[in-house]
């Protein structure tokens, strides 16, 4: 067992509430970053020999307790069919309240290319904040005015 604040809302919640800082030493790709300890786990894909690294380590290290194979219930890229690793990271947020009217109104007068890809009114209307940034490539689809 183990917790891991930079990488879920239920870690994240429970240790900040002890002062423990998120911690997550993994890239974009899903390796060990230069942050992690010990570095023999550098560039190890976290999901595979990365696992398997860390596991051997800590029996090695006499500190493995007790190991059991546990199917995480990860969000999966529905692209890839790859989980997802959350990562704790900074990022911006506006506050879009004042823009909801004036954003639906544009909705509605925007043709979409194809159709079944406009956003639905609800998008922009149960909005207060949104995000300035984002940590995952993503199709945009892309308006024309009518």
């Amino acid at each position: 067992m183990h917790s891991a604040p930079g990488h879920g809302e239920d870690d994240y919640n429970l240790l900040s509430a002890i002062g423990v800082a998120p911690y997550s030493p993994v890239d974009d790709e899903g390796r060990f970053t230069a942050d992690v300890k010990p570095l023999d786990l550098l560039g190890l894909p976290v999901l595979d020999t990365g696992t398997l690294a860390v596991i051997n380590m800590l029996r090695r290290e006499g500190a493995l307790i007790h190991r059991h194979n546990y199917k995480h219930k990860y969000p999966y890229d529905w692209r890839s069919k790859t989980p997802v690793i959350v990562r704790a990271t900074e990022q911006w947020f506006a506050n879009v309240g004042s823009l909801r009217r004036d954003a639906i109104k544009a909705i509605h007068n925007t043709d979409m290319v194809p159709a079944s890809c406009m956003f639905p009114p609800f998008f922009v209307r149960d909005k207060i904040f949104l995000t300035m940034g984002s940590n995952r490539a993503v199709n945009v689809v892309c308006p024309k005015s009518k």
